[in-house]
């Protein structure tokens, strides 16, 4: 499961990217025409790549609490609690050695 949603969130990475060059192109081709100026069209560049990093840091989280569910729901233990578990069995295990 963890690895289809991987994959699905880089083929949204890739399409974004994909977005991203033809709207930079668009915004070359109004320059191009005098539809817009350079500076009119670096802001609109700007914006875009803006919103396109808050949504990729949006999606993002929304992906890692999907995958949470997934591992709850599963019942599967995560690494970071393992490594709790194995850190208090060694405490553990060195006092009663002592």
């Amino acid at each position: 499961m963890e690895d289809f949603l991987k994959k699905s969130f880089l083929a949204g990475i890739g399409f974004l990217a994909l977005t991203e060059e033809k709207f930079r192109k668009n915004i070359e081709s109004f320059i191009k025409k005098g539809e817009i100026t350079e500076k009119e069209g670096k802001e609109m560049l700007g914006k875009f790549k803006d919103r396109y990093q808050d949504f990729l840091k949006d999606l993002e989280k929304k992906i890692d609490i999907q995958i949470n569910k997934c591992i709850e729901k599963a019942g599967l233990v995560k690494k970071s609690d393992l490594a709790k578990i194995e850190k208090r069995l060694e405490e553990i295990e060195s006092k009663i050695s002592n």
